[in-house]
């Protein structure tokens, strides 16, 4: 699992995430691609619509902005599956943005 940087981006540099409340959140998540590529990373501070995954900057060579998969997740003892957006592309990781069903 690839080291959380010093200097990685966090919702202070960018006031317009603040609208919604964040919530500290940090466990390894896997994402399941659309074309099948599984991409490992460290999930950090959650809100409503979505996260930031912070990867081995090697995955990110072939991932774009628009792709969408899916991770698995338990809740109250029910494993289910999330479907979700790469919404934005750092040097530090992905952010990922929750679809709901419409979008899915």
């Amino acid at each position: 699992m690839p080291a959380i940087p010093e200097n990685a981006p966090d919702a202070t540099a960018h006031p317009e995430w603040r609208r919604l409340i964040r919530s500290r959140y940090d466990k390894e998540i896997v994402l399941r691609l659309e074309d099948g590529t599984l991409l490992a990373g460290q999930a950090r501070d959650m809100n409503a619509r979505g996260f930031f995954l912070f990867v081995d900057p090697s995955a990110l060579n072939a991932l774009m902005e628009g792709m969408t998969g899916s991770f698995l997740e338990d809740l109250q003892g029910e494993r289910i599956t999330i479907p979700c957006r790469i919404a934005r592309i750092t040097p530090s990781g992905v952010g990922v943005r929750f679809l709901d069903e419409e979008e899915a």
